[in-house]
């Protein structure tokens, strides 16, 4: 092509300019390689123990030093901390965050399986176990660190739920919370920096829970949760957790008792006794809620109990006390839903109830945002979806009934969902499901079994959200946990024994249950979202096809002109997820 010498002239003056805007901007996204630590253990780490460091460059650290802190007291002192690493969220700023600290008795330690994402190191083993502070230092002698084994607090709970309540016990859960031989404490410190109150640990469940009792003279208002496990000094407490101290609240069904005997139940086996328990309920309801006492006796009932709020089912005790459902009214496809339901703020207390031929127990209905705070105490549950008596000798009848069942398993026994949920003391037995939806709150001292009817279907879903399940008997099907992202999360099990898991797949805790993935681009990321084209399919499957479990880890590049050259979405592993990407590029 001809070109004249002013055209000559002005593309050569555009192409310096160009090269000129070029280079300033390619030296305006120079990354910084400096380490950048994303992720360490928060396990409890022994000497002799290997660390697995993960973030990026981390292929320029040139030294790794180890440090065991000392374990001064820290009765008098206000809490200070060292964050955590991590990638991209921020840390509550409470003006209390220091440096790590370095003893005297550094030890440098050989770097191992270096790479640009990941090194690791073993704790020394000559070290003492305690709180280790570890420094990095860089190829251009920038330096960072972080602490192992000091405490870190996830979640709470109390009677009232995810809260504290003043002269009540809360109970902390985390990691490193406790150590043989030392006094692990709190330190409530009021947002306004106002009020500081002490409190030592009274009860230690293991490392991972322990409980406090708050003060009674604690003024109510909002804090921040700092703990120590009286390991490594003044600067080894935890990093803040925000917490809401509310006084005690009075339970609405205690301020008025409805005695069904007064409505017209007589106790005796044989009286239809519907109409006078739902008379009683109708009384409460209209009251506000109250206190449905039932004293000793068996009570016949042919249909469902509607619990409004705020109120109590109460038997004289599990002994004394029985409901039995007869169904013997009910034709095909007729049954009710549930023999007890609810939606908010209701008890079922201290009874025996018998039933069979019956789908549901005690299940929850209205918006699923509404549903919560139910307490189950003190109960023998006895549930067969099978028939009764002569009936089920007919071979007919009982495919009927199996047909039944089947149809609606996942909508049978016990289905509960919210917040502050509490199970204590009770010996269940059911044909149908043990399901809880989202349910932060307590399942303690309980047997769960399951009454055969031939249906081999998952026998519990757990999908907690700050749930406590500890001391427990379960024994049937199979355990299905965390098929939700946003509805599993902190969750705490111990104690509990599960014997007999012959049927099913035979899992005891899978991760992997009604799960959605997508393999693809994405759309955008921005800090710790990931922004996808499409819905995510659902799929079944495991994420490792025979180990039964698997580590989530997002990995995402993005374009070199933004200065960075990848970046990792964080899933906390403290948190239970059971949606993963892979292959992904940004578009």
């Amino acid at each position: 092509m001809k070109v004249t010498i002013a055209n000559k002239t002005k593309g050569l003056v555009t192409l310096v300019a160009f090269c000129f805007t070029m280079y300033a901007r390619a030296q305006t996204v120079t990354a910084d390689t400096s380490p950048k630590l994303f992720q360490v253990t928060t396990a409890e780490t022994l000497p002799g123990d290997a660390v697995l460091i993960r973030g990026e460059y981390l292929d320029h650290i040139k030294t790794i030093q180890v440090s065991r802190l000392a374990d001064d007291p820290v009765n008098q002192d206000l809490p200070s901390y060292v964050p955590l690493p991590r990638e991209d969220g921020l840390i509550a700023e409470t003006r209390v965050k220091v440096n790590g600290l370095m003893e005297n008795n550094v030890i440098e330690v050989d770097k191992l399986q270096q790479h640009a994402q990941s090194v690791k190191f073993i704790i020394p083993d000559k070290e003492k176990e305690g709180v280790y502070s570890v420094r990095l230092t860089d190829d251009n002698n920038g330096t960072t660190g972080f602490y192992l084994n000091a405490p870190k607090v996830n979640w709470v709970i109390s009677e009232a739920g995810q809260k504290a309540v003043i002269g009540d016990y809360l109970r902390i859960q985390g990691k490193n919370l406790w150590r043989k031989g030392y006094q692990g404490q709190v330190v409530l410190l009021s947002t306004d920096t106002r009020q500081v109150v002490r409190v030592d640990v009274d009860k230690v469940f293991d490392a991972y829970s322990v409980s406090v009792t708050i003060p009674k003279n604690t003024p109510a208002g909002e804090y921040w949760l700092y703990y120590h496990n009286g390991q490594g000094g003044k600067t080894a407490w935890s990093e803040p957790l925000t917490l809401t101290v509310s006084a005690q609240s009075t339970n609405a069904w205690d301020k008025q008792v409805f005695n069904v005997t007064d409505y017209g139940a007589k106790g005796n086996g044989e009286n239809n006794e519907t109409a006078a328990f739902r008379a009683a309920l109708d009384a409460a309801e209209k009251n506000g809620g109250g206190t449905i006492y039932i004293p000793r006796g068996r009570y016949k009932l042919t249909g469902e109990l509607i619990l409004p709020p705020y109120t109590m089912l109460k038997g004289e005790s599990k002994e004394l006390t029985q409901l039995f459902f007869s169904p013997l009214n009910w034709d095909t496809g007729e049954l009710p839903n549930s023999l007890i339901t609810g939606t908010h703020h209701f008890a079922v207390k201290s009874l025996t109830i018998w039933a069979s031929r019956a789908w549901g127990i005690i299940l929850l209905t209205g918006p699923p945002s509404e549903q919560g705070n139910i307490t189950l105490e003190n109960l023998i549950v006895r549930q067969s979806a099978e028939m009764s008596g002569m009936l089920y000798q007919i071979k007919a009848n009982r495919d009927i009934v199996e047909a039944e069942i089947q149809s609606r398993w996942s909508q049978t026994g016990i289905i509960l969902r919210g917040e502050n949920i509490k199970l204590r003391n009770c010996d269940f037995n059911s044909s149908g499901m043990y399901t809880f939806f989202a349910v932060s709150g307590f399942i303690q001292h309980c047997k769960f079994t399951r009454e055969g009817t031939g249906i081999n279907q998952p026998y519990m879903l757990i999908h907690p959200k700050g749930l406590i399940f500890e001391d427990c008997y379960k024994q049937a099907d199979g355990y299905g946990y965390a098929a939700s992202i946003d509805e599993s999360r902190n969750l705490y099990e111990a104690r509990n024994v599960i014997p007999f898991n012959y049927t099913n797949d035979r899992e005891a805790m899978t991760l992997d249950g009604g799960s959605g993935g997508y393999a693809g681009p994405i759309k955008n990321v921005y800090k710790d979202i990931i922004t996808l084209p499409m819905e995510p399919i659902p799929i079944s499957g495991h994420l490792i096809n025979g180990l039964g479990g698997a580590c989530l880890l997002l990995m995402a590049k993005v374009p070199d002109n933004t200065g960075v050259s990848s970046a990792i979405v964080w899933i906390p592993f403290d948190w239970i997820s059971h949606f993963w990407l892979s292959q992904m590029q940004v578009l």
